[in-house]
């Protein structure tokens, strides 16, 4: 069960760093693409990185349950996407 909830809790660091970087793009590079643009490749890189080192501690570390702990960083991966597509129905 703790397996599941740190990949569920892995997932939802990676999705308020996706949050973060979209609310300060969307302020301060409005108009401009090459700092849009580098923003961009950064918070890909940060999420990438961030999440990387959260599952690599889990393996590292726990060493028990691989697959439930994948499991539920899926799970919460599902989620958020499935989320953002309701919301955005809605506006």
């Amino acid at each position: 069960m703790l397996a599941i909830l740190y990949g569920g809790a892995a997932s939802v660091a990676n999705l308020v760093l996706l949050i973060w970087r979209w609310r300060t793009g969307a302020e301060d590079y409005h108009c401009d693409i090459q700092k849009h643009l580098k923003g961009f490749y950064r918070s890909s890189l940060e999420r990438f990185f961030v999440v990387g080192i959260l599952l690599a501690l889990w393996f590292m570390l726990v060493k028990s349950e691989p697959l439930a702990m994948l499991a539920g960083f899926l799970i919460g991966q599902l989620a958020g996407m499935t989320a953002s597509v309701a919301l955005r129905e809605r506006i």
